[in-house]
């Protein structure tokens, strides 16, 4: 094949990828805050830590990202805690459902350990993979 063909189909490749790359971006986006609509499936636990109230509630990642954003202060990079929809204070938090015990509890709550570490079991869902992956490697490694 000529050379001249050859950068016609290359161009022609990389135009289509690049309107492919450009209908996928605008197909996910959101219109407030860019948050990717595919969080609108995930969700995320938040729980009050007022000790009179202790409200726990499911959301999806992408309204928790956005309230994320619009309570995070410029200057610290530091998100204020969210309104209670129960007691009306500042003092919700994101969370995890302990799948052993199932406990709902703040993120981070056991000093030196990962942020989904159950307080009340020990049980972390990310400890358990990190522990999956390094024996794999042990096994294929010797």
């Amino acid at each position: 094949m000529e050379e001249s063909k050859k950068k016609t189909i290359m161009v022609v490749i990389i135009v289509v990828c690049l309107v492919g790359a450009g209908i996928f971006t605008f197909m996910n986006r959101s219109d407030q805050g860019g948050v990717p609509q595919v969080l609108s499936k995930k969700t995320v636990w938040l729980f009050c830590t007022d000790s009179g109230c202790e409200h726990a509630y499911q959301t999806d990642m992408k309204t928790y990202f956005e309230e994320v954003d619009a309570k995070t202060d410029p200057a610290t990079l530091e998100a204020t805690p969210f309104t209670c929809p129960k007691c009306n204070k500042e003092t919700i938090k994101r969370a995890e459902k302990c799948p052993e015990c199932e406990l709902i509890f703040v993120r981070f709550s056991v000093p030196n350990a990962l942020a989904d570490t159950c307080p009340e079991c020990g049980y972390s869902k990310q400890q358990e993979k990190r522990d999956k992956v390094k024996a794999k490697r042990r096994g294929e490694g010797g």
